[in-house]
């Protein structure tokens, strides 16, 4: 259950435009992340309001993205938040939902200090950690000294084999990167235990060229694929030049974001050469390939081979004998055509 705080308070504008707009799509992105793979095919997930005079329920838990969509949008922030009704009926959702199987968690969003008493925290604590064996991820939202005190008492209260947190989201920063490769949209991940927020390091993705393998699998594969080609094509290059292969793979990692991405494009859109060459000029040792030896002349030119490299049409001249065309006037005997391989025998071509 997604606990959403649309109290007057979430018209501040310190986390994007305003906090109600940052609440809003960081529940959307939980939403669709904990709705696909690698999470269990059968995960729901509800919505509910804790601002206004009264806690709403705008979508029990469900598979159904739209009923989810529509309830965490349309919400004019104003009066108190009720947390501590907003959690009671959040945790009987999970105990009536359709499918019972799989854990119960409550994901609540608090952007307003905390009128309940440490006594009170404490005692629906116990009452979810017993009676629902519910984990609770509670991200707070503002610079609020007593709500940070009450709501990390809270969670060390309710918290069973690690399965609750605190989300201390900073002011001025994007919530959805803070929560973005947290447990709560990366199946695996584990969330913080300590009181600060979550996010992840940022190479956590560093293996698959930045790409998140939990959102697009297939182009996350594709970068795996042709960062380990760059990493080998300069590891033969060293090795042709003399030098150390590891230098050349640890500059390889060392190289910035933009560069990176861009080479690992480039091999994975052209085929790389068998010696480590490029399409510069350069057989990979440093210095320039010898020109190639003058065709033949003959009747017929070879065509020459292009394809597409980076948006470029590069053309490469194949380096082939031209065709010989038969002397159609020779009609008497056999007469084979070294390009066909059709022959003249008697009355006909064959």
């Amino acid at each position: 259950m997604i606990c959403l705080d649309t109290s007057a308070y979430m018209r501040n504008g310190d986390y994007g435009a305003t906090r109600m707009f940052a609440q809003q799509d960081a529940a959307n992105t939980i939403i669709s992340r904990r709705l696909n793979p690698p999470f269990h095919p059968e995960n729901t997930v509800g919505v509910l309001t804790m601002g206004g005079k009264r806690v709403q329920l705008q979508s029990s838990p469900t598979r159904d993205q739209t009923p989810l969509f529509e309830g965490t949008h349309d919400h004019k922030p104003g009066g108190d938040c009720h947390f501590l009704r907003g959690l009671q009926i959040a945790a009987l959702a999970l105990k009536h939902r359709s499918h019972s199987r799989g854990s119960n968690r409550i994901i609540a969003f608090v952007g307003t200090p905390i009128g309940a008493t440490d006594k009170e925290l404490k005692r629906l604590a116990k009452t979810l950690k017993r009676n629902y064996s519910a984990g609770v991820d509670v991200i707070m939202m503002g610079e609020n000294e007593e709500n940070r005190e009450k709501l990390d008492a809270f969670i060390r209260a309710v918290n069973k084999e690690d399965n609750s947190h605190l989300f201390d989201i900073p002011t001025g920063v994007s919530v959805v990167d803070q929560l973005r490769r947290s447990h709560l949209c990366t199946a695996g991940s584990s969330g913080p235990s300590d009181g600060s927020s979550g996010g992840g390091s940022a190479d956590a993705f560093a293996e698959f060229g930045g790409i998140d393998p939990n959102v697009d699998p297939e182009m996350a594969q594709v970068m795996r694929i042709s960062l380990m080609e760059q990493r080998e094509a300069m590891e033969r290059a060293s090795r042709d030049a003399g030098g150390d292969g590891g230098s050349a793979a640890g500059a390889a990692m060392a190289m910035d974001g933009d560069a990176a991405l861009a080479m690992a494009l480039r091999m994975s859109m052209e085929e790389v050469d068998g010696g480590g060459g490029d399409s510069g000029g350069n057989n990979g040792s440093g210095a320039p390939t010898p020109p190639s030896p003058p065709l033949p002349r003959g009747p017929v030119s070879t065509p020459a081979a292009c394809r597409h490299v980076f948006g470029e049409a590069v053309c490469v001249a194949e380096d082939v004998r031209p065709h010989v065309i038969p002397d159609r006037s020779d009609i008497r005997g056999n007469h084979w055509s070294e390009q066909w391989g059709h022959g003249r025998t008697g009355d006909g071509w064959h």
